[in-house]
């Protein structure tokens, strides 16, 4: 496993190199859920998973080279093995045996090859950066018509760069065919909502009429999923590799893309033209050669591709509907989709801490010494024998002991708020009060003590906010601050139900920005709820559950995911609720609540 990255970053090449005499390089992962024919048939039972079960239709594309281009890229993997191990790896010696795949004939012979590659920035490495210039190149050299086909298409740099090609009078046409949509709820809130406004820049730039953007279905009801990373520019030059048009693409992960000109070579130019009436009429559902004949026909891409339309295998045009789903915080966009690495010490200068040398320098070891004390509290609790102090067994004995008496439920809350600060982990505390109290008294005094704890953390955190916010932070904090307090309780919901950060460090971070504490209340009971029903009600039973019942995986996941989806159900509820306000408080003649210059505070 390569760990030479930067954070965040991944490695997406696709790349496999056999004998240095043959390559392949593309979109295609090594992994379920990808094998198919150009068929794409529906029902096909060779296409099944792990479990025997037909998966729908899926797209790819990869490249084979040979010669001289299948030596490079076993260079470049080589260097990428040297990087990570250490180990330098010997180029193998030239033989005269030819593994090229016989069935498969090439499209174009005895060309140039280029190679295009992302690569961040790391240790002493420079950042290579030619994928994202490639794809402006070809952009700004079409003269008739750019078809495109990718997984994702979110970077706001390529969509001004095809903007500006659709707003020009005489421009060329573009065609995009992508998935028609988002596969899962995660993707519909990140990449969805990029992708969707990625689209709609180039809907709005398109005044004259030459953007179509299209999804392949083979039947009505069963659409292919397009994972290829494709784009070709006249019959000029092709590209197929593993890039996505995203920012990670381009600044973030690895990434390998092959590139091929015809530079005026008849046999060139016609073997791109080729390759891509291949993939339309795949899509289409009808020959290359019928492509080839509509496009001439028509003299345009789109008109050639329109009067092939509508059969029962076809292309259908994109509907938007990842933009009408529940959409992240801006700061879930920017980790799904990030412009650049992240630099844990760049991330801390430029976001956390002002540019005075003296101040930053004392807040970096305050921050230190705090992160080194609530770690340290989180080890000893799990690899130490204070780790027998909150086994939940041992918690619900002595919880037992005051379960009569009258002051049982200011106990118990108490207890939640002094354990949370101390980093107890929060399920041991649910989990015991469950064993002591049983499922429903245990998920009622649960529930106040989880809000209990979350008061002590944001109080803490709000104690230290005002010094900590307003003069330490940049404005970019206060300003991102201000905008998660706009929708403070769908933030902090997820933050809870999709556990991105422990319990308590929320609090301390949502105290010591601008949520309002009763948006973070809410928030909070949102949130924790499915999670505490959980292990109050099913908890108190679970060894006995798995020594006795021994359920399947299956039905385990089942149990988990009603629980979610109640959960996931409350945010959508909560976000249309929130949306409809929006609506009204923006709507002419209605009236909007002020608030003094000075306060902290943001409308939400």
């Amino acid at each position: 496993m390569d760990s030479a990255h930067p954070l965040g970053a991944s490695h997406h090449q696709k790349v496999v190199v056999v004998d240095d005499t043959v390559a392949f390089a593309g979109g295609l992962d090594i992994t379920t859920h990808r094998w198919d024919t150009r068929r794409h048939a529906p029902g096909d039972p060779r296409r099944t998973d792990l479990n025997d079960e037909i998966y729908k239709p899926f797209h790819d594309i990869q490249v084979a080279v040979d010669g001289a281009a299948a030596k490079a890229l076993g260079d470049m993997l080589r260097e990428r093995w040297r990087r990570a191990t250490g180990e330098t790896l010997k180029p193998l010696k030239k033989t005269d045996h030819d593994p090229w795949p016989q069935a498969l004939t090439p499209d174009i012979r005895d060309v140039e090859v280029g190679i295009a590659r992302t690569e961040p920035a790391y240790d002493s490495r420079p950042e290579v950066r030619e994928v994202e210039q490639l794809y402006l190149d070809m952009i700004a050299s079409a003269k008739e018509s750019i078809y495109i086909e990718n997984q994702y298409s979110t970077n706001s740099v390529i969509a001004e760069a095809l903007a500006r090609r659709l707003e020009e009078e005489n421009g060329p046409e573009v065609v995009i065919v992508g998935p028609k949509m988002c596969s899962g709820w995660l993707e519909v809130c990140t990449m969805g909502v990029l992708r969707a406004g990625f689209i709609t820049r180039l809907q709005n730039a398109d005044k004259h009429g030459r953007l179509r953007i299209y999804y392949p279905r083979v039947t009505e009801d069963i659409e292919v999923f397009v994972h290829s990373k494709v784009m070709v520019i006249d019959d000029a030059i092709v590209r197929v590799g593993s890039a996505n048009i995203s920012n990670r693409s381009m600044h973030v992960d690895t990434e390998c893309d092959i590139v091929i000109e015809a530079r005026g070579e008849p046999q060139v130019a016609e073997g791109i033209a080729g390759f891509r009436n291949k993939l339309l009429g795949e899509h289409l559902g009808v020959p290359d050669e019928a492509v080839a004949m509509s496009v001439a026909k028509m003299n345009s891409l789109i008109g050639g591709v329109e009067a092939l339309c509508g059969g029962q295998r076809t292309l259908m045009p994109m509907e938007l509907d990842c933009a009408d789903e529940v959409a992240a915080e801006e700061i879930v966009l920017r980790a799904a989709d990030p412009e650049k690495p992240i630099n844990p010490e760049e991330f801390i200068d430029t976001f956390l801490f002002t540019q005075e040398p003296a101040l930053k320098a004392r807040l970096r070891r305050k921050v230190a010494m705090g992160l080194a004390i609530l770690l340290a509290l989180a080890v000893a609790w799990s690899f130490t024998p204070l780790g027998q102090w909150i086994d939940p067994a041992t918690i619900s004995q002595h919880v037992k002991g005051i379960q009569t008496h009258p002051l049982t439920p200011f106990a118990v809350t108490g207890i939640f708020a002094v354990a949370s600060l101390l980093m107890v982990p929060l399920n041991a505390m649910i989990l015991a009060t469950g064993l002591a109290f049983g499922p429903m008294p245990g998920a009622l005094y649960a529930i106040a003590g989880v809000l209990a704890a979350a008061v002590s953390g944001y109080g803490a955190g709000r104690l230290l906010g005002h010094e900590f916010i307003g003069r330490v932070t940049s404005a970019r904090v206060n300003e991102l601050s201000r905008r998660l307090a706009r929708r403070g309780v769908i933030a902090i919901a997820a933050a809870r139900l999709l556990p991105v950060a422990p319990f308590t460090l929320v609090n301390l971070v949502a105290g010591a920005s601008h949520i309002r504490l009763r948006h973070f209340m809410i928030g909070t009971l949102i949130g924790n709820l499915p999670g505490v029903i959980l292990v109050t009600v099913f908890g108190p039973g679970a060894l006995r559950v798995l020594y006795e019942w021994r359920p399947s995986t299956g039905t385990v996941m089942a149990l988990v995911a009603v629980v979610l989806a109640i959960g996931l159900a409350a945010l959508i509820a909560l976000r249309k609720r929130n949306d409809a306000n929006q609506k009204r408080l923006s709507s002419p003649g209605t009236p909007r609540p002020s608030l003094p210059a000075s306060s902290n505070a943001a409308p939400g």
